[in-house]
C-alpha cells in the first residue's frame, strides 16, 4: 500500500505540476533576441517569410564558418576520437539553433579566457540535461570544448 501526504496530492491536481523548467541562463554571453511584435498581413506577410528565411541562411552560415574555427583550435584529444567528434559534430549539429551559434562564438572569442571556456561547458551540460535526443550532437560539442588546448598568457 502506497502512503501519498498531502503535499503530493496538491502538487498534482495542479496542471503541469510536473513540468521541468529550463534553468535560468545567466551567461554573459547569452543575449536575449528582441523580437518586434508586429502584425503582418498580404504582401509584407512574404516579405517577412522571406526575412527569416534569409536570416536562418545566414545563422546556418555563420554556424558553419563558427564550427571550422572551432574544429581548427588546438585539442588535447586523440586524433582519432577527435576525427570521430568531428564527424559526429559536422553532420549532426543543428543549423538552426541560435543558442548553438551563441556556444560557438563565445568560443571563438575564449582565445586566452578558461573561464568562458568552462562557462560554455556547462551550458552544454546544462542543455543536454533539460533536452531529450541532443546528446548525438551535444556530447562531442561537450568533448571538443572540455579538450580545447587554452594557453596562460
Amino acid at each position: 500500500m502506497t502512503v501519498v501526504t498531502s503535499a503530493q496530492i496538491s502538487y498534482q491536481n495542479q496542471p503541469g505540476y510536473n513540468d521541468c523548467l529550463l534553468p535560468p541562463t545567466n551567461a554573459s554571453f547569452l543575449t536575449p533576441a528582441s523580437k518586434s511584435s508586429t502584425t503582418t498581413t498580404g504582401a509584407s506577410n512574404t516579405a517577412a517569410s522571406d526575412e527569416s528565411n534569409e536570416n536562418k541562411v545566414d545563422l546556418k552560415d555563420s554556424i558553419d564558418a563558427q564550427l571550422a574555427k572551432l574544429l581548427a583550435m588546438p585539442t588535447s584529444l586523440p586524433a582519432r576520437e577527435f576525427t570521430h567528434y568531428k564527424a559526429k559534430l559536422t553532420t549532426n549539429l543543428p543549423r538552426d539553433l541560435p543558442l548553438v551559434q551563441a556556444w560557438l562564438s563565445a568560443l571563438d572569442e575564449c582565445d586566452a579566457d578558461k573561464a568562458k571556456q568552462q562557462e560554455v561547458r556547462q551550458q552544454v551540460i546544462d542543455y543536454m540535461l533539460h533536452h531529450n535526443g541532443v546528446s548525438i550532437w551535444a556530447l562531442p560539442l561537450r568533448k571538443v570544448v572540455e579538450s580545447l588546448v587554452i594557453s596562460d598568457q
